[in-house]
């Protein structure tokens, strides 16, 4: 699986993240590897 994500988003990601915050992609098919329950909001 490729993801592509353009400069604009990557910038504006940045712009809202701190120096120790992580980023974790979940595409809610309910496969991958974080459960719904696992992520706090």
């Amino acid at each position: 699986m490729q993801l592509t994500i353009s400069e604009t988003v990557v910038e504006m990601i940045h712009e809202k993240m701190r120096e120790d915050t992580r980023l974790v992609l979940d595409f809610d098919d309910g496969v991958g590897p974080f459960s719904k329950q696992s992520i706090v909001h």
